[in-house]
């Protein structure tokens, strides 16, 4: 895959369940990180250079492109080829626009409009970024987010060199605040009203056996929450909630401990 560094992969869980049915779907995206050697900057000027068509005809071909770039330290010239100019037609890169372009393979990625646009028009749908600190040279870190079905199509059609195909990924276990996040998120998904201290007992819940098992609490207790007449879920709900559903480590546990009860 052409990678120079691979730092960091989370696996990402999402879960999507619904009171009526009761389906739960799973995906698992993987973060791969890169140091990456970039061109990046508010684009100042973008002039395409024509000339004669070498093979004959009426028509010019673009020889090469002249680009601005400027950042908060200064700014940078660059000449490009005019593969590099197709990239920036199909991004719709325009003056004012902060652009990255990657060194090594002439990847163009847009990142959004220059904030020092931001009052041109009082409504648009356009996503201002602020001007990129540092030279416009420089080594970026880019992550980029990828299924497991990404990784699959990718290695059923590879592309470029195929001598070394392998790749290790190490999987970094979430934080608790990153837990409380990610439930915080799946709970305003779902249209779920939950306080903090409810919050903050699932992210508990997540630490202590899997941020699935907090997620597959959030539909229960907002039912428990309005068998009580709320709307919003509290701490006492999601306590309710987890005495009536176990985790598996908290089930396996009392299996053990009771098995002479249980029959074989």
């Amino acid at each position: 895959m052409g990678l120079q560094e691979i730092g960091l992969a989370n696996a990402l869980v999402v879960l999507s369940s619904t009171a009526e049915d009761g389906e739960i779907e799973v995906q698992i995206s993987v973060g791969i990180k890169e140091t990456k050697e970039v061109y990046e900057g508010e684009v100042t000027e973008l002039t395409p250079v024509e000339t004669e068509n070498p093979v004959g005809g009426y028509g010019k071909t673009v020889s090469h492109v002249i680009i601005g770039l400027k950042t908060a330290k200064g700014t940078k010239q660059l000449k490009l080829d005019p593969s590099i100019y197709e990239s920036l037609q199909k991004e719709k890169v325009e003056t004012g626009d902060v652009i990255y372009i990657e060194a090594n393979s002439g990847a163009v990625k847009r990142q959004g409009r220059s904030d020092t646009y931001a009052t041109e028009f009082d409504l648009e749908a356009e996503e201002y970024v602020p001007l990129p600190k540092g030279d416009v040279h420089k080594k970026k870190e880019v992550i980029q987010d990828v299924t497991l079905h990404d990784l699959d199509i990718a290695n059923a059609r590879p592309q470029g060199g195929q001598d070394i195909l392998l790749m290790i990924i190490r999987f970094i276990p979430y934080k608790r605040d990153q837990m409380e996040q990610i439930l915080r998120l799946r709970a305003q998904t779902e249209g779920i009203q939950i306080d903090e201290s409810a919050l903050s007992l699932l992210a508990d819940f997540g630490v202590r056996a899997t941020l699935r098992y907090s997620a597959q609490l959030l539909t229960p207790a907002s039912l428990t929450a309005k068998v009580n007449g709320r709307v919003t879920i509290a701490r006492e709900d999601v306590q309710e909630v987890s005495n009536l559903f176990l985790d598996a480590k908290s089930s396996a546990k009392i299996l053990s401990l009771n098995e002479d009860k249980y029959m074989k």
